[in-house]
């Protein structure tokens, strides 16, 4: 007898009966199927796997966790591959990295956040004495000193594209088409229009280009991801830079050879003397960080170096200081400077 049937004769009886009012029977309703669990894309900077959930083809609102993949053997993406498609990277084969003994030790804090504030993404003066430094936002440009810690503002607006000249003096490039140049005092000491970007490799449109010995340009990555943050090494030999959904690269800036993926990371800065990359690579749980470590690549893509191991810090922007010696980083709004052994 169905459910229907069972009311009606229920309901029957109860005025045959002479049971004055209505008699409603609830049944209950049929359980519905949980909601799948949709599974945080996470990458181990240790062990380079991923997990990560894709939607499926016939409802994009359901998603199923794929299985690990191990990127650790993967070094190009196959080119019938598209990564905004699949909503995974299939990663690159790593060539083989190993760890060596580097550490960053002797850490201190530069900056006091309770008495100072925040500050983030500092860059060494040529000089190796002084810091520029941000806000959160990169909202004003700092200049930081390395023996008192002190601050001062030099610039307001916001600061994200400001770096060192050689010969100390400081350019910001603003949103306003016009780059500012000052003086460690603050001081402005002109102005002029903003410039392309004239080195030997770009990026333009989510893809990075070399440029040719003909003045051309040749493109060194496809559109199989959203390709950024080309920095170019001293020496004006290689080049590294991001994939939005994969990680760093280093390739040569002339274009002479495919780029070599080496591994999840953000924010690259080269060493003084071109022989490597420091990086950060970080975790979070959808709103805040949660771990942060400083690595380091070399040139020759043989060595990749967690240089804080088992630090309670979540660091983040690293930066080598002239000599190669000392690395500066932000960590929960503090500068961090330590030695590099």
């Amino acid at each position: 007898m169905d459910r229907k049937t069972v009311q009606v004769a229920i309901l029957s009886c109860a005025v045959g009966a002479g049971i004055v009012g209505a008699l409603v029977v609830f049944f209950p309703a049929k359980p519905a199927a949980p909601a799948p669990e949709v599974a945080k894309p996470k990458i181990d900077s240790v062990t380079t796997k991923a997990t990560v959930a894709e939607a499926t083809p016939d409802d994009p609102n359901t998603f199923v966790a794929r299985p690990e993949v191990d990127i650790s053997e993967y070094k190009y993406l196959p080119q019938n591959v598209s990564l905004e498609q699949n909503k995974v990277s299939p990663m690159l084969k790593m060539p083989t990295l190993i760890s060596s003994a580097k550490r960053i030790s002797g850490v201190r804090p530069l900056t006091d956040k309770s008495r100072q504030g925040e500050f983030l993404n500092p860059k060494w003066s040529p000089d190796g004495l002084q810091m520029i430094a941000s806000r959160p936002g990169y909202n004003g440009l700092y200049v930081v000193d390395l023996n008192t810690g002190e601050s001062r503002l030099i610039a307001d607006g916001n600061a994200f594209n400001a770096k060192w000249n050689p010969d100390g003096t400081i350019d910001v490039k603003g949103q306003d088409g016009t780059t500012r140049t000052y003086d460690a005092e603050g001081t402005l000491l002109g102005t002029r229009p903003n410039e392309a970007e004239s080195g030997p490799a770009f990026a333009q449109n989510d893809v990075v280009y070399a440029r040719s010995e003909s003045g051309g340009s040749i493109p060194i990555t496809g559109n199989d991801d959203r390709y950024f943050n080309p920095a170019v090494s001293p020496d004006g030999k290689n080049v590294v830079f991001q994939g939005m959904l994969t990680g760093l690269y280093m390739a040569p800036a002339d274009g002479s050879a495919a780029p070599v993926y080496i591994g999840p990371g953000s924010n690259p800065q080269w060493s003084p003397d071109s022989s490597g990359v420091v990086f950060d690579v970080t975790a979070d749980d959808g709103h805040h960080l949660t771990e942060g470590d400083i690595f380091y690549v070399d040139t020759a893509q043989t060595e990749r170096t967690n240089l804080t191991p088992g630090d309670s810090l979540i660091s983040q922007m690293p930066t080598l200081d002239p000599t190669g010696t000392r690395v500066a980083f932000e960590a929960d709004g503090v500068i961090y400077v330590g030695e590099v052994q």
